[in-house]
């Protein structure tokens, strides 16, 4: 993922049974996790687990860098959008 200075990633969603682990490779950002806020920069690893809402932020005044594993393959059927941005509560 490539997320440019102070944007939000769009949509909100989460992965159907899937765990997603994001690698922060260059950057600074917030993730929103169920609700839950936790702020990253480069060379930490955010978990979302599986089925969580979830959707990221970028902070920082340079370009956000990350690297994405799943827990299995995915594939769009896997993902379920929301219309809020989770970053609006």
């Amino acid at each position: 993922m490539n997320c440019p200075p102070k944007s939000v990633v769009r949509p909100l969603h989460s992965h159907k049974d899937i765990e997603e682990v994001i690698l922060i490779l260059e950057g600074k950002g917030e993730a929103w996790i169920d609700g839950e806020i936790v702020t990253f920069k480069k060379g930490d690893a955010v978990f979302f687990p599986s089925n969580s809402k979830h959707q990221v932020r970028n902070i920082g005044d340079t370009p956000l860098i990350t690297a994405s594993i799943f827990s299995a393959p995915t594939r769009p059927e896997n993902y379920i959008t929301y219309e809020k941005d989770g970053f609006e509560d």
